[in-house]
Formats: structure tokens, sequence, C-alpha cells
């Protein structure tokens, strides 16, 4: 055989990247209707049964946030919105909420921040500053979007499975326990198939 058999387990992820003021995503994230639109979108599904809750501690957060606020570079977040039944659990497939498959920690301090739950701390002069939401100017504001960018997927839930192991398997942020549980999941809901 030649080479490494890369098309046997390639996988691609189609999407449809978009980037969002922060304060339009936290409605989105949060559902509508907490918001007071009167559009009455579902919240975000954070946490779907293979992900962990929230780990990061309120300090992480705050830096993340910072890192942001500095001009930081965000790795892309990866949001499941059904968009046909093909992927969908029920035939109302419009209507599910989205899930997050990878940017749940991100997310979360995101919302934190634009709630006025957590500040920012961001590091210049020499020396640790703490900002809120609330200090910043409206241009300020309309300005903060994800530095990366949104992007939404319709993936299968094995497909989903697969991409959220490719994703964190490899980094030192997720334990073999965290892994194994969604490994058991795959194994337990599909078929054990070449390329996982």
């Amino acid at each position: 055989m030649d080479g490494i058999g890369l098309r046997q387990w390639e996988f691609a992820v189609p999407g449809n990247p978009t980037h969002a003021c922060w304060r339009y995503l936290v409605e989105d994230v949060m559902g509508r209707e907490a918001h007071g639109s009167s559009e009455g979108r579902h919240a975000w599904v954070l946490s779907p049964d293979y992900q962990r809750g929230p780990v990061w501690t309120m300090d992480q957060q705050e830096r993340f946030i910072g890192h942001v606020l500095a001009g930081g570079v965000v790795p892309p977040i990866y949001v499941q919105r059904h968009e046909k039944a093909d992927h969908a659990p029920v035939a109302e497939y419009w209507d599910l909420p989205c899930e997050v498959i990878d940017g749940q920690q991100r997310l979360r301090a995101i919302c934190s921040f634009v709630e006025g739950k957590i500040g920012a701390q961001v590091y210049h002069g020499g020396e640790w500053h703490h900002y809120t939401w609330a200090q910043m100017s409206k241009p300020e504001r309309r300005s903060m979007n994800v530095s990366s960018r949104i992007t939404f997927v319709d993936l299968s839930r094995e497909d989903r499975l697969r991409f959220y192991l490719r994703l964190n398997g490899a980094g030192v942020a997720h334990s073999e326990e965290e892994l194994d549980k969604v490994r058991r999941m795959l194994a337990e809901e599909f078929s054990d198939k070449p390329g996982e």
C-alpha cells in the first residue's frame, strides 16, 4: 500500500461560518425569551450528553475574555444546527435547539462577561487590569466579535461524536476518562467502524 491510507479515514466537516456581535451571540446562546425578545428561540444546549460540564474557573474565564479583548485569536466554535431532517431525532427538526459541539467553555465565559457576572483580566503596562462589560463604550461593545468564528454544521449524531473526539483527543484539557465516556457512547450507539 502506498501512503498512509488518508482517503480511508479522512473526515471533512462542512460548515457555515459566521461572526456574531457578543450581545446578539449571548441572546442566541441563552435563548431570545431570556433577553426580552419576542422571537422566543430555544437556548443552545451548551453541555450535550457527550460533553463535560462547565470546568473553567472564574480566573480562566476572565483571562480568556482578556485575551480576546487584547486581540487574541480563538479557535472556531462548532455548533450543530439541524438544517434538514436527515440528522435530526424528530420530525420537527427546525424547532430543535442548537447544540455546542466545541466551544462550551468559551461561550460560557462570553455570556458571563456580557451579563456582568465576570470581568476581563488584561495584562498591559506591566500589570494586570480588570475591566467589565459595563465599562465598555457602545462602539467597543459593538466591535466585540468572537475573534474566531461560530461555525454552524449539520452532522449526524455519529459524526458529531467522532468530530468531538478528534477535536479534543489530542489536548491535555480533557481527561482520558472524559474521552472514554464519548468513545463508549460511540461504540454503544453505532457499530464499530474503521477510522475512529
